[in-house]
C-alpha cells in the first residue's frame, strides 16, 4: 500500500495504520495455504485432464467454438491500417448479428425486463424459435443512477451515445432489474456502470449478490464514478480494504504507464494544470487486487511548473482498477465525473478493457473537411489573397500529422469575382492555387435544389462543371453536398436521379434524421447514393471572427483542449465537417480550429487520424454500420430545420394517423370496410380488399421513399379528417413498429387478437384457396405439426402460420415504441359477432366527433353470415366461407403449442389494464 498520506483526515489516517497492520498476519495465511493450494489445484488439473479425454471429438469442437471469442488485441497500439476494422479495432464476434436479432425476434424478455417490479412467470414456448445457447451478454450497458434527470445521468447518456453504445438507465431507487431475458436465457448486459462507487457498495445484500454472480458468471466487469455531494469526508470499506477520501482538489493528472488496460489515452503524457472543482475523490488500499490507474497531487502541495514534473510527488490515486483478485469481478473506479476530458480518455479504454473488446471505437478517424461556399459571401466575408495562401500554409501543417489531409473546397461558380476588388483578387489566387485542394459541385449559383425542376437542376449542375473545367480545378464528381444539404434530406428524387446520371456515388447532411443532438446523425443509401452524416462544428457563415464564437477566443479554446471539438473526434470514427468559406477569411478561424485540434488529439491520444477519398470514407462508414444501409424515414415537416428544404411537393397532411396493423386472416379487412362508412375516417385510394399490394412499411417498397407513400393517400379536406391504412402483415413485422414510430409517432395502432388456433385453421384454409402445396398435399394437423425433417416449403409455411400467431412476441415489440394509450385491440370474436359494439368503442378511442351510430350501418346478412355495410353490400367471395370442422387431434396439439404464448400474454394485457379476449379465458373448441 501507498503510505502516502495525500491529504487524509485523522479518522482514515488512524484505518490506513491499523490495516497496515494487518499485513504480517496476511502474509503468514498466505505461507500457511501454500501448500493446500497446490494441492488443489493437482486435483483439478487431473480431473480436468480425464474430463476432457472422456468426452468425444464432436463434444471438444463444440466446447472451443462456444468459448472462443474474438476480441480487441489491447497490446497493439496504432499500426497503420487497410480496413476499417483490424487488429486494433473493435471486431464484432460473428454471433453478434444473431444476438442483435433475438431482441428484434422476440422484445418479450424485454419487455418484462424494462417495464415490471417484480418476477414474472414467462413460459419457454419461444425456445421453439431458436436452436442454439445464448452465453455471451448483449452488447448492452446498464446504468445504475439515483434520478434519471440529473446532471450526471445526463452526461453519461451523452457519453455513450455519442459512442453508440447501446445502454439502459435504471433509477437505482426503485425495483432491481432482471438481468437476464428470461423466456430464452439470455445475458443482457456486457458492462454494469454506476455514477457512484458508494451506491454499489451499499447496495442490499441479495441485491449485489444477483449482481455479483452475474458478473462472475459472464466476466462482466464495472465501471463507476464517485460523488463528493456526501456529508462525509470519507467512505472506508474495510471488507473490499478500500478508502474513498472526498472532497479533494487536485492539480496534475499523470497516468500510470505500467497499467495494461491503455489504448486511446497516450500514458506517458502528463497534465499539469489544477483539475478542476474540488470534489475529486482520491483512493487508498490495502490489496494487491488494486492498480493505480491515475495519479495526481493535492494543489497545495505543487511544488512542480508546467515545464518540469520530474520533481513531482504523485501521491494520490484518483483512478484505480480493480483486477478482481478478491471476488473475481474485475472493476474501474474514477475519483470524478467524465465531464472531464481525461476522465472521458480513461472510462473509454475502461470499458474496452472491462468488456474484453466487445465494447468501443476503432482507433482510425476518418477525416473530411469541406470548405462550402467557395466565391458565395457578402463584401466583408470572403477570401482575401492572404487568406488563399494561409489556407495552403494551413493544409500543409495539418499534413504534417495527418500526411494525405486535403482541403474539400465546394464551389458555386456563378458567384467568382463577385466581391470588392481586393476580395476578386482573393477569388484569382484560390483558383490559381486550385490544384492544392480537392473541389467538389456546389450548385452554380447556389440554389436550393428542391426548388428546381430536373431541367433547371441539369443547367446549374452544367454550367458548375463548365467553370470547373474552364478554371482548370481537379473536380471530385462522386461526392457533392447541395446549399442547405436542400434536396439531401429530405430527399428529393429529382435530385438523386440527376445524380445518378452524373456518376455522384456520395453526399453528406447534417439533417437525417434530426438535425439535433449532433451525435444522433446517422447515414443512409438512398438510390444507390450514400449519404454520410456531417457534423457541425460551431463554424457558421457568420461565424468569421473570435468575438463571434460562442465565449469568445476562450470558449474556441476550450472547445479545442478537451471539450466540444475535441470529443467529437474522441467519440466519432467518421467525421465529415462543414465549414464555409468566411470562415477562412478574416480571423481564420477554421485553420485555427482544424490545426489546434489535431495537435491536442495526436498530443494526449494514439487515434490514428487519416483522409481517404470521400468514396473510400463512405464506404468505410457502412462497412462499419451496415444496419444504417436501409433510411428510416421521418416525417419531414418535423425535422428542426427541414421546413426551408422540404420539396414543395411534399405534404405535411397526407400521412395516416391510424393504422390497422393485422395479424391476417382475423378480420383486417372488414374492419377497414366498416369504419369507412364513418366521413372523417379516410383510407388510401385504391381497393380496400387489395391491400397486400401496398406493403409500404413492410417490404422492398418502403425503399421507393415518401413521394411513393403519399401518392396513395388524398389530401384531406379538413383537419378533422383521419387518413388510415389497413395491412395485415405489419403486425408481425420485426422492423414495421420501428419505422412507423420514426415516420408517425403519433399514429394510434388497431391489432385484432382473434383465437390463433382458430387464426391457424383459417390461416391454412387460405392456403388451400390459393392452391398452395403446403396445404393441399397435406392435412391441417400434418401442416401445423411438421417436424425439422420435413420438406422445407411444409416448414416455411408451418413456421409462418403459428409464428404469426404468438400474439404476445409481437405486442411487446409495438409497446417498445408506442405507448399503451395508442394502442387500441380488439377482440377478434367480438369484431364477428357484434361489429357494432367494437366500432363505436373505437369511435370513442379515437375521439371522432360527430359520432356514428353504427347499429345505422351495419346489417347482418343471414346468406353471408356475417356482418355487411348497409350502403355498400358485402365485400366479396373471399370473405367469410365457411370451412370444414378442424380435428381434435390438431385443436390438442395446438391448444398445448399456444399455452405459453396466451399465459405470456394474460400477463401483458393485465399489466398494461386491459381487457381478455373471450377467446383467452375459454376452452378451445372449433
Amino acid at each position: 500500500m501507498d503510505k502516502h498520506t495525500c491529504g487524509l483526515t485523522t479518522k482514515t489516517k488512524m484505518f490506513v495504520i491499523i490495516i497496515s497492520g494487518k499485513e504480517s498476519l496476511h502474509n503468514s495465511l498466505k505461507k500457511f495455504s501454500f501448500r493446500k493450494v497446490m494441492s488443489i489445484i493437482g486435483v483439478t488439473f487431473l480431473t480436468w485432464s480425464a474430463f476432457w479425454i472422456a468426452i468425444s471429438p464432436e463434444i471438444r469442437h463444440h466446447l472451443r467454438a462456444t468459448c472462443s471469442n474474438t476480441s480487441l488485441d489491447l497490446s497493439q497500439r496504432t499500426d497503420a491500417i487497410e480496413h476499417v476494422f483490424d487488429a486494433n479495432d473493435w471486431t464484432s464476434n460473428s454471433n453478434d448479428y444473431f444476438y442483435d436479432n433475438v431482441i428484434e425476434d422476440n422484445p418479450l424478455g424485454l419487455y418484462f425486463s424494462d417495464r415490471l417490479d417484480e418476477k414474472i412467470p414467462v413460459g419457454r414456448s419461444h425456445l421453439k424459435f431458436y436452436k442454439r445457447e445464448h452465453m455471451m451478454p448483449l452488447k448492452m450497458v446498464l446504468i445504475f443512477v439515483q434520478d434519471v434527470s440529473s446532471f450526471s445521468a445526463n452526461m453519461l447518456e451523452h457519453f455513450f451515445a455519442q459512442q453508440r453504445i447501446e445502454y439502459r438507465l435504471h433509477n437505482f431507487s426503485t425495483y432491481f432489474p432482471s438481468l437476464v431475458i428470461e423466456d430464452i436465457g439470455l445475458p443482457r448486459y456486457s458492462l454494469f456502470v454506476f455514477e457512484d462507487y458508494v451506491t454499489y457498495l451499499s447496495m442490499e445484500f441479495k441485491q449485489r449478490t444477483i449482481l455479483d454472480r452475474y458478473c462472475r458468471r459472464y466476466q462482466v466487469g464495472i465501471l463507476a464514478l464517485t460523488q463528493s455531494t456526501r456529508s462525509e469526508e470519507s467512505d472506508i470499506f474495510s471488507n473490499m480494504k478500500l478508502i474513498l477520501q472526498h472532497r479533494m482538489e487536485l492539480q496534475t493528472f499523470k497516468l500510470n504507464q505500467d497499467s495494461k488496460i491503455w489504448r486511446v489515452a497516450k500514458p506517458q503524457e502528463v497534465y499539469t494544470e489544477a483539475l478542476p472543482t474540488s470534489d475529486w475523490t482520491i483512493f487508498i488500499h490495502d490489496h494487491d487486487t488494486y492498480t493505480p490507474l491515475v495519479y495526481s497531487t493535492i494543489k497545495s502541495d505543487w511544488r512542480g511548473s508546467n515545464e518540469d514534473v520530474s520533481s513531482t510527488e504523485f501521491g494520490c490515486t484518483v483512478a484505480v482498477h480493480d483486477q478482481g483478485l478478491q471476488d473475481g469481478i474485475q472493476r474501474v473506479i474514477i475519483g470524478y465525473d467524465i465531464d472531464f476530458w481525461l476522465n472521458s480518455l480513461v472510462a473509454m479504454d475502461a470499458i474496452t478493457h472491462l468488456t474484453n473488446g466487445r465494447l468501443g471505437l476503432p482507433l482510425t478517424r476518418l477525416l473530411q473537411i469541406d470548405v462550402d461556399d467557395m466565391f458565395v459571401g457578402i463584401t466583408g466575408t470572403r477570401t482575401l489573397v492572404k487568406d488563399a495562401m494561409h489556407m495552403v500554409e494551413s493544409q500543409e501543417r495539418i499534413r504534417q500529422i495527418i500526411p494525405e489531409f486535403t482541403y474539400k473546397l465546394g464551389f458555386s461558380g456563378g458567384h467568382y469575382l463577385k466581391g470588392s476588388g481586393d476580395e476578386q483578387n482573393g477569388d484569382r489566387k484560390v483558383i490559381a492555387l486550385a490544384q492544392h485542394f480537392d473541389w467538389f459541385s456546389h450548385m452554380y449559383k447556389h440554389e436550393a435544389t428542391q426548388n428546381l425542376s430536373r431541367i433547371k437542376l441539369k443547367t446549374s449542375l452544367d454550367n458548375n462543371d463548365q467553370f470547373a473545367k474552364k478554371k482548370n480545378l481537379p473536380q471530385v464528381f462522386d461526392y457533392m453536398v447541395t446549399p442547405f444539404h436542400s434536396g439531401v434530406y429530405p430527399v428529393y428524387d429529382v435530385l438523386y436521379d440527376e445524380w445518378n446520371e452524373r456518376g455522384v456515388l456520395s453526399t453528406s447532411t447534417s439533417c437525417y434524421p434530426h438535425p439535433k443532438p449532433t451525435w444522433n446523425r446517422r447515414g443512409f443509401i438512398y438510390r444507390g447514393i450514400m449519404v454520410l452524416p456531417r457534423q457541425y462544428c460551431d463554424l457558421s457563415t457568420t461565424t468569421i471572427r473570435f468575438e463571434n464564437y460562442i465565449g469568445g477566443k476562450s470558449g474556441l479554446d476550450n472547445s479545442i483542449h478537451g471539450q466540444r471539438l475535441f470529443k467529437m473526434f474522441l467519440y466519432t470514427p467518421v467525421i465529415m465537417v462543414m465549414t464555409h468559406m468566411s470562415n477562412y477569411a478574416n480571423d481564420r478561424l477554421a485553420e485555427y480550429t482544424f490545426e489546434n485540434v489535431v495537435k491536442f488529439v495526436n498530443k494526449w491520444t494514439n487515434l490514428n487520424m487519416v483522409a481517404p477519398p470521400p468514396m473510400e470514407i463512405a464506404g468505410r462508414y457502412f462497412e462499419m454500420y451496415p444496419n444504417e444501409v436501409i433510411p428510416i424515414w421521418t416525417n419531414p415537416c418535423q425535422v428542426d430545420t427541414g421546413r426551408n428544404i422540404v420539396p414543395p411537393h411534399v405534404s405535411c397532411t397526407k400521412f395516416p394517423k391510424l393504422i390497422i396493423v393485422g395479424p391476417n386472416q382475423i378480420g383486417s379487412t372488414v374492419l377497414q370496410n366498416f369504419i369507412q362508412a364513418h366521413p372523417l375516417l379516410v383510407s388510401k385510394i385504391g381497393d380496400p380488399i387489395q391491400s397486400n399490394e401496398f406493403q409500404f412499411f413492410h417490404g422492398d417498397k418502403y425503399l421507393l421513399g415518401l413521394d411513393w407513400y403519399q401518392k396513395h393517400f388524398p389530401e384531406p379536406e379538413t383537419e378533422n379528417v383521419m387518413l388510415f391504412e389497413t395491412n395485415a402483415n405489419y403486425f408481425d413485422s420485426e422492423m414495421v413498429p420501428k419505422r412507423v414510430h420514426a415516420l408517425i409517432p403519433d399514429a394510434k395502432i388497431v391489432i385484432i387478437l382473434a383465437d390463433p388456433i382458430k387464426r391457424a385453421y383459417m390461416w391454412y384454409q387460405h392456403l388451400r384457396f390459393r392452391m398452395d402445396p403446403a396445404a393441399i398435399n397435406y392435412t391441417f394437423y400434418q401442416f401445423v405439426s411438421a417436424s425439422n425433417k420435413a420438406p422445407f416449403f411444409l416448414r416455411k409455411a408451418r413456421s409462418r402460420c403459428l409464428k404469426s400467431s404468438a400474439y404476445v412476441i409481437h405486442l411487446a415489440r409495438w409497446l417498445q415504441y408506442f405507448p399503451v394509450n395508442q394502442i387500441y385491440l380488439v377482440d377478434g370474436d367480438e369484431l364477428k359477432d357484434d361489429p357494432v359494439s367494437v366500432v363505436n368503442k373505437l369511435q370513442t378511442f379515437l375521439n371522432l366527433q360527430p359520432f356514428i351510430d353504427f347499429s345505422k350501418k351495419l346489417r347482418y346478412d343471414p346468406l353471408k353470415k356475417f356482418f355487411c355495410r348497409i350502403d355498400n353490400g358485402c365485400l366479396g367471395m373471399t370473405i367469410g366461407r365457411d370451412y370444414p370442422p378442424m380435428d381434435e387431434d390438431s385443436i390438442r396439439y395446438l391448444d398445448s403449442y399456444f399455452a405459453d404464448h396466451n399465459t405470456n400474454l394474460k400477463t401483458v394485457l393485465n399489466h398494461i389494464g386491459r381487457e381478455h379476449p373471450r377467446w383467452l379465458t375459454e376452452t378451445p373448441s372449433i
